[in-house]
């Protein structure tokens, strides 16, 4: 019999401190659906199922979860007033700006706002975005 996966059920990050880790979350927009004091959470972040697991060895590291935002510079700003930990300031890449922040267990994750006409300029391509979805044709 062959093996599909049907989809991704959630991600989970690991935390030092539950209760610490689901107001931050809040403070980003996530809605908490779940709640076992001391033992576990999970929160819908933008359509997306989030763990939130009780670990005393959590140590920083990267996670490699993005979230795309329309304002990087004020957002920054905000959340940075709000307490919000980043590891440096916003950085110019080839496609866009991001940032890298921390949950409060470590947990690093990025802000990202997108560049299209960079982006074309590097790819010689038309980029544009329809309904959260980016798309790119050659140039002729």
């Amino acid at each position: 019999m062959k093996k599909t996966i049907s989809g991704v059920h959630m991600f989970i990050l690991m935390q030092k401190d539950l209760e610490k880790a689901l107001i931050f979350y809040e403070k980003l927009g996530a809605k908490k659906t779940l709640h076992i004091p001391s033992k576990w959470a999970e929160m819908e972040f933008f359509g997306i199922k989030l763990g939130l697991c009780p670990f005393e060895d959590a140590t920083p590291r990267h996670t490699g979860i993005v979230l795309e935002v329309v304002d990087l510079e004020n957002l920054y700003a905000d959340l940075k007033k709000e307490g919000i930990s980043f590891t440096g300031e916003p950085v110019e890449a080839l496609h866009g700006t991001l940032v890298t922040f921390e949950d409060p267990s470590g947990n690093r994750l990025d802000l990202y706002q997108p560049n299209l006409d960079k982006l074309d300029k590097v790819l010689g391509t038309c980029c544009k975005k329809d309904a959260n979805q980016v798309t790119c044709c050659k140039k002729k």
